[in-house]
């Protein structure tokens, strides 16, 4: 790095001089990236020097001097004098560049003024620390920015919903990342502006934008859509609440719905098994209905003998139903119903073989009706309490 300004030493001090050009030491020094000794010679050649060319130039590498330095201030007051100088060595573009970052760092609402209309330099003010206003937004949104700065833009932005929808419109979504795809279905939706949230779903999805798309649908009563959906979108994990609004959705439809389902969204073991033998009796799928009850322990029977015994009293059973509400303890009023319909194989077969007086009455009435008196007179012959007869 020190190569070229020792060659530059050792020129001047075969010639001569005692001291050597401050002019092009300054260059030589600013080439080889010691920007500190090249501000410093430079400012020395500037106190004394005569020679316009050289001062003009001296000043344009002066500035970026100052500039790679962080020295802002001093830059900027430098870059605006050089602004002005028309001087073929310059690149005007890169001083118009510079000049719009120093301002960034030093005054916003200037760097936002002067930038608005480029778009390399609405680029460098939107990467910076300042935050773009209303004007600068509705302008450089018509500069064909590329995605990576209008992303950005779109965060600083993110506290006003209406230049962040500005923004959105002229994002190509295909050269969006997934991850900032998901943040912007995710705050369309936060701000009910869900055109923008489904425009997003078209081309991305991902677990909680399927359940949020879900929600939408339900929310505004579109319970077709929300099957349908929750149907086709079977392989992402939806939550526990689109799995009741699921059921829901069909119970409004007065459609019958698989009731599995009722796993996926009730947490309370009692209520599940009462809510799941609703469901089976509604659904009229007798084989279903008994495997659910053969799949219960005799607790759990126990937790749902008034719903099996609705169900046997409305005529929704068969003899495995039968059996399992054995278990329950009490299954008289069943047993009288079934009797008061006809029903008296039934009554035999739930009440056998009896063990109180009530019981062993029912059962001999229904030999009785069913025409086999012998066996009725066994099981009244049990009735230990015979002042029972006259009821």
């Amino acid at each position: 790095m020190f190569g070229r300004l020792i060659l530059i030493l050792l020129l001047f001090v075969s010639l001569g001089y005692t001291t050597p050009d401050d002019y092009l030491v300054g260059l030589s020094a600013f080439e080889d990236g010691l920007y500190d000794v090249a501000a410093e010679t430079l400012e020395d050649f500037l106190k004394s020097s005569q020679d316009n060319e050289k001062n003009s130039y001296a000043k344009y590498i002066l500035y970026r001097c100052y500039l790679f330095e962080k020295n802002y201030e001093k830059s900027l007051k430098l870059i605006e004098e050089v602004e002005k100088t028309d001087d073929k060595r310059f690149d005007k573009n890169l001083i118009k560049k510079d000049k719009v970052f120093l301002l960034t760092q030093t005054d916003c609402n200037k760097a936002i003024a002067e930038s608005q209309d480029d778009k390399e330099l609405a680029g460098i003010v939107i990467n910076s620390k300042c935050k773009p206003n209303e004007a600068f937004v509705k302008n450089v949104v018509a500069l064909n920015l590329n995605t990576n700065d209008m992303l950005t833009l779109f965060y600083k932005t993110a506290d006003n919903p209406e230049d962040a929808s500005q923004i959105f419109k002229k994002l190509s979504l295909k050269d969006v990342p997934d991850k900032d795809k998901d943040y912007l279905a995710k705050y369309f939706y936060k701000h009910s502006n869900y055109d923008n949230f489904w425009d997003i779903y078209k081309v991305y999805k991902n677990d909680d934008l399927v359940n949020l798309a879900l929600s939408r649908l339900y929310e505004i009563e579109n319970y077709e859509g929300f099957i349908s959906s929750f149907n086709y979108n079977a392989n992402y994990k939806l939550s526990r609440t689109n799995y009741c609004r699921l059921i829901k959705s069909h119970e409004r439809l007065n459609k019958n719905y698989d009731c599995n389902l009722l796993t996926k969204c009730i947490d309370n073991k009692n209520e599940l098994l009462r809510l799941q033998t609703a469901c089976f009796i509604k659904n009229g799928n007798m084989p279903k209905y008994t495997d659910f009850l053969y799949s219960l322990n005799d607790k759990e029977i126990g937790l749902i003998c008034n719903d099996i015994s609705y169900s046997i009293i409305n005529g929704f059973y068969d003899n495995d139903v039968i059996n399992k509400f054995k278990l329950c303890k009490d299954k008289l009023d069943t047993a009288k119903a079934l009797f008061k319909n006809g029903k008296y194989e039934d009554v035999i077969q739930l009440l056998k073989p009896g063990q109180t007086d009530d019981e062993y009455i029912l059962i001999a009435a229904s030999y009785e009706k069913l025409g086999n008196l012998e066996k009725s007179k066994v099981y009244l012959d049990k009735v230990k309490n015979k002042s029972k007869f006259n009821n």
